[in-house]
C-alpha cells in the first residue's frame, strides 16, 4: 500500500505510459508534418515558400463539394442503419437466446475487403440474389437487376458497411440488453403500454450512451475509409477518401502538396463530423461522457433492462440474418471449387481446385506465413503496450483522465485514409518507409486503442480489490500482477490478441501505403485478384481469409464461454 502511493510508483506508472504515448505521437507527428507540406513547405521538391495556393486549388475543384456530399451522405447513412440493425438484431437474439446467433459475430472477424468481395457475389447484376430473380423469370438477363455495385449513389458500399458493423452494434447493445429483467415490461404492461414501446422509450434510453458511443466510431470510420468505396464505388462521385489517395498517387511530386491538402481537409472534415456529433448528444441528452474506457457509462444503481418479447416477424427477421453469413460462405465456396457459373444458373458447373493450386503456388505460401508472424507480432506488441493504459485507466477517476483517454481514441475518431498517409509522409522523412518496422509500427498504432480499451473493460470488475489484498497479505507488485492480475486477466488478453491479430491481417491500404507495396501481405495479393476477372481466385483467397480470421475469432470466443463458466461455477451461480 505505501508503495502505491510513493513518488517512485507515480514515476514508474509515468513511465510505463511513455510506449503508448510514443505510438499515437507518431500519428500526430505524421498529420502534422502532413500539415506542414500542404501549405508548400517541402524542401526535397525545393518549395520552401509557404502558400495557401494548393487549399484554393482543391476548393476551386468542382467535384470537391459533391465529394464532401456523398462521403457524409454513405458515411451518416452506414453508420445509423448499422446502429438501427444492430439494436433489431440484439432485440432478436435477446428474444431467442439460441446459440445460432454467433453465427452473426463471425462478420466482425472477416476484413473488409473480403466483406467487399462477399457483396459483390450476393447483390452485383450476376450476384446470387440475380440469379434467383432470373431463374424464376423476373428478369430476362443479368442487366436489368438493380444496379448496387458501383453505383453512383453509393448503395453498394453502405450495404458492406451495415452488413459488416451491424453485428457489432449487436454485441454492444446485447451485453447491456442480458441484464435484462421483466420488473420494467410488466410496469409498462400494467399502464397500458405497447412492448414496442416499453422498448423504444424505456430500455434503449439506458443503452444510449454506448449506443452513441458505437455510431460515433463507426461514423468517423466510415466517413475516412478506403477500402470499401475502392473497391465498390463508382468512378463518379468518389468518396473524399478515394479522391485524397488517388490525388497522393499522382507521379508528379509539384502536385505533393496539393494532395495533401485533400489529406488534411479530409482529417478536418472528419474531426468536425465527430465534434458536431458530440455537440448534438449534448444538446439533447446532457453532458454525459458517451464514451468511457468501458465503452458506456453504466450506473451500478440503473434498473436491468427489459427484455423484449418474440413473435413471427422477428423470427423472420432473424432468420434472414442468420442467412447472411450461411450465403456468404456459399457463394465463396461455389466461386472457388467450381470453373463455371454462368447467368441465371443456380447451380455451378465443372468442380476444380484449380483456383488453390494457382493461389498457393510461387510466392503466395510463403506471403501468407508472413502476414501471419506480421499480425501475430503486431498484435503482441500492442497488447503489450495497452496494459499499463488499461490498468490505469481502471483506477477511477485521476487528473489528465480526459485527455489519456482523447489522445488513445485518436485512430478510431480521425479518418483512417489521413493518418495513414501522414504515417507514410513521416516514415520517408525518417528513412524507415517500406520497411517491416514502418508496417509494424503502423499496424501496432491502429490496433492500441482496441487493445486498451478492450482490456480496461475486461479488467473493470475486479480492477484493484483482489490486487489490494494481495498486498496487504505482503505480497509485492511483481507478485500481485503475477500472480493476481495475469491470470484474472487471461481470457481478455486471449481475447485481445485475437482481435488484434484480426485487425493486422486485414490491413490493406495501411499497409500498401506505409510498406510502399515491398512488404508483401495476403491482404496485398487478395486486392488485385479481386479487380481482375479471376473471381476463381479472389474466392480462394477470400476464403482463406475467412477461415483464418474465424478460426481465431471463434477460439477467442470459446475461451471466454470457459473461462466465464468456470466463474459462474466458481461462485454458485451454475
Amino acid at each position: 500500500m505505501k508503495w502505491q502511493g510513493s513518488k517512485l510508483y507515480k514515476f514508474a506508472r509515468t513511465l510505463s505510459l511513455v510506449p503508448a504515448l510514443a505510438l499515437m505521437g507518431l500519428l500526430g507527428a505524421g498529420l502534422a508534418w502532413g500539415l506542414v507540406q500542404s501549405f508548400g513547405y517541402f524542401p526535397a521538391l525545393g518549395l520552401e515558400e509557404w502558400t495557401l495556393r494548393y487549399y484554393q486549388a482543391i476548393f476551386a475543384d468542382p467535384r470537391l463539394r459533391e465529394s464532401l456530399a456523398f462521403s457524409f451522405k454513405v458515411a451518416a447513412s452506414s453508420a445509423l442503419l448499422s446502429l438501427l440493425v444492430g439494436i433489431l438484431l440484439s432485440t432478436l437474439v435477446l428474444a431467442f437466446r439460441q446459440s445460432k446467433h454467433h453465427l452473426l459475430h463471425l462478420t466482425i472477424g472477416i476484413p473488409h475487403i473480403v466483406i467487399a468481395f462477399l457483396v459483390r457475389g450476393l447483390f452485383s447484376q450476376v450476384g446470387l440474389f440475380s440469379r434467383l430473380v432470373g431463374s424464376l423469370g423476373g428478369i430476362p438477363q443479368a442487366g436489368n437487376f438493380p444496379l448496387l455495385i458501383q453505383d453512383p449513389h453509393g448503395w453498394g458500399i453502405i450495404l458492406a458497411y451495415v452488413l459488416k458493423q451491424a453485428p457489432y452494434v449487436m454485441s454492444v447493445t446485447y451485453i447491456l440488453l442480458q441484464r435484462a429483467d421483466t420488473a420494467y415490461y410488466d410496469l409498462g404492461r400494467s399502464l397500458g403500454a405497447k412492448p414496442g414501446q416499453i422498448f423504444w422509450r424505456v430500455t434503449l434510453p439506458q443503452a444510449r450512451q454506448a449506443l452513441f458511443s458505437a455510431f460515433l466510431i463507426l461514423l468517423a470510420f466510415d466517413f475516412g475509409a478506403y477500402e470499401l468505396p475502392f473497391l465498390l464505388g463508382a468512378t463518379l462521385p468518389r468518396m473524399l477518401a478515394v479522391q485524397s489517395q488517388l490525388a497522393f498517387s499522382e507521379t508528379d511530386l509539384a502536385l505533393r502538396p496539393q494532395a495533401m491538402a485533400y489529406t488534411m481537409l479530409l482529417a478536418l472534415c472528419g474531426i468536425l463530423l465527430v465534434l458536431a456529433s458530440l455537440l448534438l448528444y449534448r444538446l439533447l441528452w446532457g453532458s454525459n461522457r458517451p464514451i468511457s474506457s468501458d465503452g458506456a457509462q453504466v450506473n451500478e444503481m440503473t434498473p436491468p433492462l427489459s427484455r423484449p418479447p418474440a413473435g413471427i416477424g422477428r423470427k423472420l427477421i432473424y432468420g434472414l440474418a442468420l442467412a447472411w453469413p450461411i450465403l456468404s460462405l456459399l457463394v465463396l465456396m461455389v466461386y472457388a471449387f467450381f470453373r463455371r457459373w454462368p447467368w441465371p444458373d443456380l447451380l455451378p458447373h465443372q468442380p476444380s481446385l484449380q483456383a488453390f493450386a494457382e493461389l498457393f503456388k510461387g510466392q503466395n505460401l510463403r506471403i501468407l506465413g508472413f502476414s501471419l508472424r506480421l499480425s501475430l507480432l503486431a498484435a503482441l506488441l500492442a497488447t503489450l503496450i495497452a496494459l499499463p493504459v488499461a490498468k490505469l485507466l481502471t483506477q477511477g477517476n485521476f487528473r489528465g483522465r480526459k485527455l489519456l483517454e482523447a489522445i488513445f481514441l485518436l485512430p478510431l475518431l480521425v479518418p483512417s485514409t489521413a493518418y495513414y498517409i501522414g504515417l507514410h509522409v513521416l516514415f520517408m522523412q525518417w528513412g524507415i518507409h517500406d520497411s517491416i518496422l514502418a508496417v509494424l509500427l503502423a499496424h501496432a498504432i491502429v490496433i492500441l486503442p482496441y487493445c486498451i480499451f478492450s482490456l480496461a473493460a475486461f479488467w473493470q470488475p475486479f480492477a484493484d480489490y483482489y490486487t489490494t489484498a494481495g498486498y496487504s497479505l505482503g505480497a509485492s507488485r511483481w507478485q500481485a500482477f503475477w500472480r493476481i492480475d495475469l491470470p484474472l486477466l487471461a481470457p481478455g488478453l486471449a481475447a485481445v490478441l485475437g482481435l488484434g491479430f484480426i485487425i493486422s491481417f486485414g490491413q490493406y491500404f495501411l499497409t500498401l501505403m506505409v510498406g510502399g507495396g515491398r512488404v508483401k501481405t495476403f491482404a496485398l495479393v487478395l486486392v488485385p485478384y479481386m479487380a481482375s476477372s479471376n473471381r476463381a481466385l479472389a474466392a480462394a483467397s477470400s476464403l482463406v481469409f475467412v477461415i483464418i480470421c474465424g478460426a481465431i475469432y471463434s477460439l477467442c470466443r470459446l475461451h471466454l464461454g470457459v473461462r466465464r463458466k468456470i466463474n459462474l461455477r466458481q461462485k454458485g451461480l451454475l
